[in-house]
């Protein structure tokens, strides 16, 4: 039979536990591989094409920005993050498509309970691409990059449980300050291959989306993650260690019954 004693050491080494194990940040993001193919360009790289500058990973390795003022920041992955759009008006353009060997050939788009829309069909390969979608064209639901026809055509989702694979095919960032920036302003950079076939690298085709009603609602939304600092975590275990010693404090401690 534990004691009083023994109980509170063991809360606190539970707790403690809890805290040394709990995700960082960077579990919400979905890894991301530099290209394996020779000639394939890697996301920075992709940035430094489209924007224009050096970019630079920061500490996270995550997220970039440039001299110029550019700033390109990662977003969440799942629910509540990258994988919905929240009833906008966009435009959109394809920037880079390596897909591999042969020329991108499928087309971008949205889908929701209620209906799928295409809203350009892209081709080409490397930064020669083509595909865009001009004006204010409704957004609403998942995001979906579809490629192939017939028997051989795959359509990968923004929601990850709506893919055959179950796996993560969006990786999307936020992009600021970028010249002539009319609106909100995203990248999205997408994996054409399911399950073990995929090389992960994210830049089968990348596409720019631009946002309208900016300052009304952002189309994607993303939780506010504040870590607290070591030290904070240290005294939340102290305290939750002191809090769950006192609830054994009066309790019965087996058939002895209650503590004098």
């Amino acid at each position: 039979m534990m004691s009083w004693f023994d109980r509170a050491v063991f809360a606190a080494l539970l707790t403690g536990a809890v805290v040394a194990t709990a995700p960082t940040a960077e579990a919400g993001y979905t890894a991301v591989k530099s290209p394996a193919r020779r000639g394939d360009a890697s996301h920075e790289q992709i940035l430094e094409r489209v924007y224009g500058g050096d970019f630079v990973a920061d500490p996270t390795g995550l997220s970039f920005s440039n001299a110029s003022g550019v700033t390109v920041t990662r977003l969440e992955d799942g629910p509540a993050a990258d994988d919905g759009w929240a009833g906008k008006s966009v435009s959109a353009r394809a920037v880079a498509a390596f897909p591999g060997r042969r020329k991108t050939a499928g087309y971008f788009g949205t889908s929701s309970a209620a209906q799928s829309q295409r809203l350009f069909d892209a081709s080409g390969r490397h930064f020669d691409v083509s595909g865009a979608a001009q004006g204010a064209l409704p957004a609403d639901g998942a995001l979906v990059f579809g490629k192939g026809r017939g028997k051989a055509a795959k359509t990968f989702s923004s929601v990850a449980g709506s893919n055959r694979d179950g796996m993560d095919h969006l990786v999307a960032y936020e992009v600021k300050g970028a010249a002539g920036q009319p609106a909100s302003l995203y990248l999205l950079c997408w994996e054409d291959k399911f399950g073990r076939k995929s090389d992960r690298d994210y830049n089968d085709l990348v596409v720019e989306v631009q946002a309208a009603e900016a300052a009304a609602k952002a189309p994607f939304s993303q939780p506010l993650l504040i870590p607290l600092p070591p030290p904070a975590w240290t005294g939340l275990g102290g305290l939750l260690a002191l809090a769950t010693a006192s609830m054994f404090r009066g309790r019965p401690l087996g058939r002895g019954g209650p503590r004098a």
